[in-house]
């Protein structure tokens, strides 16, 4: 999951297949300076929920040299010692 906003704006090639096919057809048509609205509901994205793809993982994957460094608890944040995977969501038990 990423956060964008004027500062750190969302860069992407439109038509490389680099966004979910909804994305990109919300922007057909558009021009540079456009404004636009538009939501893509979950089965048109990454899918619904599956408690099948859920994870859990050790705490110890977000420790670095023996510390856990709690910046990693962070939406969009690479697991050091899981560099495939990224936070998504988060729960904290």
């Amino acid at each position: 999951m990423e956060k964008t906003d004027e500062g750190h704006p969302l860069e992407f090639i439109y038509g490389m297949g680099m966004m979910i096919p909804k994305f990109e057809e919300n922007l057909k048509g558009l021009s540079e300076n456009d404004t636009f609205q538009f939501k893509i509901e979950a089965a048109e994205g990454y899918g619904l929920s599956d408690e099948k793809n859920i994870i859990e993982l050790p705490n110890s994957v977000f420790e670095v040299d023996g510390e856990k460094k709690e910046e990693l608890f962070v939406v969009g944040k690479v697991i050091p010692k899981c560099k495939t995977i990224m936070v998504t969501y988060l729960m904290v038990l």
